[in-house]
């Protein structure tokens, strides 16, 4: 049958146990600027700003000139509820005791960034200008802003790409707003002046590799302040968490509504919000509790997107992987299971089938597209495995029973031979059981005249008798005898014809005081 299945899921470690998250009132401060959107678009004009849109940048274009801000209150519960994790390039919460993952995969799905390929360094025959900021070793966005607004109108190609470098460093690559703002190098102005590495090079990478530090940071350090502040492009998390869990989608934001015809270019997240609120950290905490939350543990992909596999290597862990897939298969998460961290295996076989046959594919919450337009044959593949699993997974806890029982069985056999020997080996005061039970078997042969003679025999040899060995007088009976192999401590009762015998007998033997004096039944 193969090797046996566990019947438990180890559970990774939460930072905050659940019910005891940091509930504080708090600020964010986010250094995204999606203001100089509109700076680039007055300088530009519609025609040379248009060329941008139609850029990578495209979608976060959209999403910037709708003015959506960061809801700190939504951000803030999500990361007092993180998942410790062995990954160092993908960061794990919960919400409603459900798992979800963010990674660049997620941040690729929000923003249309590239996020895969070479990271190339430009070309030292490419065309430079003669930027002024260039004089010295690093520079600002409003030194950028300043050199475009000084381009002359007709050098179409240098506007291009100062512009796409102001708008890649004020949106997705801001750390801070003291001071005039953050200061960067002059690599990433070497990279906008040869055009080709300009527009392949993976921002979305290094974009996401500053906002993963900066929540990464903000979890370990700061939940407990009362503001932090978070780098990078926070939008993006933001948007992931209201696609990861739809109650919070629907009470605070407005999306465009869903096409029923795919595309044939990808739709990025981020694309379709018009609107997102500012809730209060108890509307988002109302939210959790809801009986009929889902979450999606990891974001089903969107059409012909073809970065839709993109990720980062990273360590290795089973258990976060078993949890993902469990997830994937329709298993909601309890409270218990976190605190116990594991989760029991056979249990979770059994709900997750039991939503399967109740509700089909739509009772597995987390689902993704592809998953819900399976094939027949794969999903009586996929029962088919899960039936397997169960029956392993029976069949092992049989198989313990059964060890267990075996051991009870073992330990109840020593306990009677132990209580068997200690009665054997103790003194007993009342010898005259052993000789009840051998006159009553001689009874129906001794001649009924001899009767008191032989009970003063029997009587005389009780007394001399070793009270240890009764069971030796006992396995020396007859085949035929009634109370052969009998045990000494369980009464046995003679034929009917020789009962009444057997009780006058008794009556004389154990009485205290026997004498010639007192009456006799028999002897009569």
């Amino acid at each position: 049958m193969g090797d046996p299945l566990p019947l438990r899921l180890a559970l990774p470690e939460l930072r905050y146990p659940i019910g005891s998250e940091p509930e504080k009132t708090i600020s964010i401060n986010q250094h995204s600027i999606v203001a100089y959107i509109k700076t680039v678009k007055e300088i530009l004009g519609n025609d040379e700003f248009n060329r941008i849109r139609g850029t990578f940048l495209g979608p976060v274009i959209k999403l910037g000139e709708r003015s959506l801000k960061l809801s700190a209150k939504i951000v803030h519960a999500v990361l007092t509820k993180s998942i410790k994790t062995v990954k160092r390039h993908e960061a794990w919460f919960h919400f409603g005791a459900q798992p979800m993952r963010f990674s660049i995969r997620e941040f690729h799905m929000v923003t249309g960034l590239k996020c895969s390929g070479e990271a190339r360094e430009p070309r030292e025959e490419t065309e430079k200008f003669k930027w002024d900021f260039l004089k010295g070793r690093t520079h600002t966005v409003k030194d950028v802003v300043k050199q475009l607004r000084n381009t002359r109108e007709d050098a179409s190609d240098e506007r291009f790409r100062l512009a796409m470098l102001l708008l890649i460093e004020s949106i997705l690559l801001q750390k801070s707003l003291l001071d005039g703002g953050t200061t960067f190098t002059l690599d990433y102005v070497k990279i906008a002046q040869d055009m080709d590495v300009l527009m392949t090079y993976p921002w979305g990478r290094t974009a996401y590799n500053l906002l993963l530090k900066s929540l990464q940071r903000a979890v370990d350090k700061s939940l407990d302040k009362n503001n932090y502040d978070l780098q990078g492009f926070p939008m993006a998390f933001l948007i992931w968490i209201l696609e990861s869990v739809p109650l919070l989608q629907y009470a605070f934001s407005q999306v465009v509504p869903i096409l029923s015809v795919q595309p044939s270019t990808p739709i990025f997240l981020c694309e379709k919000y018009l609107q997102i609120a500012s809730p209060q950290l108890i509307d988002v905490l109302l939210i959790e509790i809801k009986d009929h939350l889902k979450v999606t543990c990891i974001l089903p992909p969107i059409s012909n997107d073809p970065e839709a596999d993109v990720c980062m290597e990273d360590e290795a862990s089973k258990d976060l992987d078993d949890m993902a897939d469990l997830s994937k298969r329709g298993y909601k998460f309890k409270i218990r299971d976190w605190r116990n961290m594991s989760v029991d295996l056979y249990g979770a076989n059994e709900q997750i089938r039991r939503a399967s046959l109740l509700f089909g594919n739509g009772g597995m919450s987390q689902a993704s597209s592809s998953y819900q337009e399976e094939s027949l044959e794969s999903k009586i593949n996929r029962i088919s495995e899960m039936v397997g699993d169960n029956l392993r997974i029976m069949n092992d806890r049989l198989c313990l029973i059964e060890k267990d029982r075996k051991q009870i069985k073992e330990r109840v056999t020593k306990l009677e031979k132990l209580q068997r020997v200690t009665s054997y080996e103790t003194p007993n005061n009342e010898t005259d059981t052993t000789p009840f039970h051998e006159t009553a078997s001689r009874q129906g042969e001794a001649n009924a005249d001899q009767a008191d003679e032989q009970l003063n025999n029997e009587a005389s040899i009780i007394l001399k008798t070793d009270t240890r060995e009764p069971m030796n007088e006992i396995t020396k009976e007859t085949p035929g005898s009634p109370i052969a192999q009998q045990n000494i401590e369980t009464p046995v009762l003679t034929p009917i014809q020789t009962q009444q015998e057997t009780h006058e007998l008794m009556n004389e033997i154990i009485s205290p005081n026997i004498s010639d004096t007192q009456p006799n039944t028999r002897a009569q």
